[in-house]
């Protein structure tokens, strides 16, 4: 255990970010589940939740949760299969 207040806090603040960290990366593969049941039952909205999914892998990105080019990759072989599925 540390004795002075500076590493004291930094463990508190880093037990924070992970907890925001592990909430979001949750809400991300949560969208993507469904999106990947949706696509699998051919429905129509899946273009839409593709657009939501879009927007949270890239602030996820942002926000560096997940590296940039993850995001991307990801983006990448989701649209694929969505265009893939619909054709």
């Amino acid at each position: 255990m540390p004795v002075h207040r500076s590493p004291i806090k930094s463990i508190r603040s880093d037990k924070k970010k992970h907890l925001r960290k592990i909430n979001a990366l949750s809400r991300l593969k949560t969208l993507e589940r469904k999106f990947l049941k949706l696509v699998g039952d051919n429905k129509p909205e899946t273009g839409k939740l593709l657009e939501g999914l879009k927007a949270a892998f890239q602030k996820a990105a942002s926000k560096k949760l997940i590296h940039k080019k993850t995001a991307s990759r990801k983006i990448s072989r989701l649209t694929r299969l969505l265009n893939k599925k619909s054709a």
